[in-house]
């Protein structure tokens, strides 16, 4: 597990950890002070998310590594 989870930075790889994207592995490329503009390294699809959902939580994201 990568730590750092403070600070989200372009080129980080998020796993998400809601039971219903099970496998769904993100990408951010911009960072906003509210939110995040990631992409899927499944589908390629972008999204939007908001930063306080960068935690270890049952409905967050876990940091998984870097581009």
């Amino acid at each position: 597990m990568v730590t750092n989870t403070d600070r989200p930075e372009v080129g980080q790889i998020w796993a998400d950890l809601d039971k219903r994207m099970v496998g769904r592995k993100v990408v951010i490329d911009y960072v906003d002070p509210h939110y995040v503009r990631v992409h899927s390294l499944i589908s390629g699809r972008h999204a939007t998310i908001s930063r306080r959902r960068l935690r270890p939580t049952h409905n967050g994201f876990e940091l998984v590594g870097k581009v």
